[in-house]
């Protein structure tokens, strides 16, 4: 799947006991969570799965840094 790498972050928050809500658009959860790296994968994700666009390597990298950094952090409570 081209979009994998957001579905990787759903299942990181989940774990994490955060979810996105029936009425949130994936910007406005990933805006809500107050996460700079949740925010920049969903726009990545929004520029790919809707904008037909492909990521480049660099992007790719980034993004493997920005999931390692969600999975790292203990705390997700506000």
């Amino acid at each position: 799947s081209i979009v994998e790498f957001y579905e990787r972050m759903q299942k990181i928050l989940a774990e994490k006991g955060v979810s996105r809500e029936a009425h949130q658009t994936p910007l406005e959860f990933a805006y809500a969570l107050g996460m700079p790296q949740a925010v920049k994968i969903t726009e990545s994700y929004n520029r790919v799965r809707f904008g037909e666009g492909k990521l480049s390597d660099g992007e790719e990298t980034e993004i493997e840094k920005w999931l390692t950094e969600l999975s790292d952090t203990s705390d997700l409570s506000k």
